[in-house]
């Protein structure tokens, strides 16, 4: 970042940012600032008449309220790293055939994860289901929330799954 000698301040997500930003750009570390990301967590909320086994039906079809539902909301993107939860999807549905996957997210990788997942025989296994407005309810719908990425700062859809109530597994 050319620019980053000039500033008076960079605002990152994470301490850890702080840490890498003030390293990589070569800028005081007094000059970094640590605002973490933040959700407002009465959005996460199940609301009164909440019925997740209608989330899953319309997610995994007629018998969807027969599975768990395990979910990643992100962008399919290399950062994201979708294709390793394909890759453990299909160690999961080998011995729990009662699990499916919902990506809730598109990219330029939607193409390449569906054909690793059908690649491993479990394309009947994943859906990928674009841009959603009912997020919250999908995540509090769900079984599990897995978080893949290779890196991340302070991932929202991590905090919004917490706030859901959902169980999260993340990488480091």
């Amino acid at each position: 970042m050319v620019g980053a000698p000039l500033v008076q301040a960079l605002i990152v997500v994470s301490p850890l940012l702080h840490d890498e930003i003030a390293e990589w750009f070569g800028v005081s570390g007094s000059r970094v600032v640590s605002i973490p990301n933040g959700i407002d967590t009465e959005r996460f909320r199940p609301h009164p008449g909440f019925d997740p086994a209608s989330i899953k039906r319309e997610l995994l079809g007629d018998d969807g309220d027969k599975y768990r539902m395990v979910v990643n909301v992100a962008r399919l993107m290399p950062q994201k790293a979708q294709q390793y939860l394909v890759e453990a999807a299909a160690r999961v549905v080998a011995t729990r055939p009662d699990v499916r996957f919902v990506i809730v997210g598109y990219g330029p990788l939607s193409d390449d994860v569906m054909a690793l997942a059908h690649k491993l025989g479990i394309g009947d296994k994943i859906s990928i289901t674009g841009i959603r407005a009912d997020v919250p309810d999908i995540l509090a719908a769900s079984d599990l929330f897995v978080l893949s990425s290779l890196w991340e700062g302070m991932p929202l859809s991590l905090l919004e799954a917490m706030a859901a109530g959902c169980p999260v597994v993340a990488t480091d």
